[in-house]
């Protein structure tokens, strides 16, 4: 799952795909996080029960979130959750929600520690002021700046802002294992669920977006055949 700016639609589909199987690995690694809304969806897939999430400092109000079970919909096999330093926001959020209520095992890397509510705004600059540009009907703005506006509290009390989520089994790959395309988290979190995988047969297995590592060989080709 590469970004939580998902509609439910999305997520029915996910979740519908993994319906009657018993174990599942969901993989949050390079997820930046995005809508509380897709969080606290995504949350809900995976209790029978209500689940106090956490809730959001304001400077003049609180809000605590909580994710409505899905009761008989919901997954209760065995949850696997792949996260790494790429892993943000809304990702640590669910991660460190399924690690406090015991409801999966976490492997990688210590996610980014970035979980703050924060307001974006365009900057357009004194060059561009008076020759907007527009890109689909869209303002082009030259570059954005963020202001901090909610700290987001763990029900535990925690906080993840500079800390982050700390898997429950810390693994990462080799550099030989990303020169050859393996995937050794996926392959060691598949086989404790009870799927032989090999490091090459997990690295196989292809999501939406190409790897980084994937993107670089063929930025290299193109240099070569130039």
């Amino acid at each position: 799952m590469r970004t939580f700016e998902a509609d439910r639609e999305a997520i029915d589909k996910m979740m519908k795909e993994v319906r009657g199987h018993r174990k599942m690995i969901l993989d949050l690694r390079g997820n930046g996080g995005g809508s509380s809304d897709t969080l606290m969806y995504l949350t809900s897939y995976f209790f029978d029960h209500d689940v106090e999430v956490g809730v959001d400092n304001w400077r003049n109000k609180t809000k605590k979130l909580v994710a409505k079970g899905k009761n008989d919909d919901a997954f209760k096999g065995d949850l696997g959750l792949l996260i790494d330093s790429g892993s943000a926001s809304s990702s640590e959020i669910f991660a460190r929600t399924i690690q406090l209520e015991k409801r999966g095992t976490l492997y990688g890397d210590t996610s980014m520690g970035a979980v703050m509510a924060a307001y974006q705004y365009g900057i357009v600059t004194p060059f561009f002021q008076n020759k907007m540009q527009y890109i689909g009907g869209e303002k082009y703005y030259v570059s954005f700046f963020e202001v901090t506006v909610a700290e987001f509290v763990m029900r535990d009390g925690g906080r993840l802002e500079g800390r982050g989520v700390t898997p429950d089994i810390l693994i990462g790959p080799s550099p030989l294992a990303l020169a050859q395309h393996g995937d050794p988290v996926l392959a060691y979190a598949a086989g404790l669920l009870g799927t032989k995988l090999t490091p090459e047969q997990a690295g196989e297995i292809h999501f939406l977006i190409p790897k980084a590592e994937e993107q670089l060989d063929a930025e290299g080709s193109n240099e070569t055949k130039k």
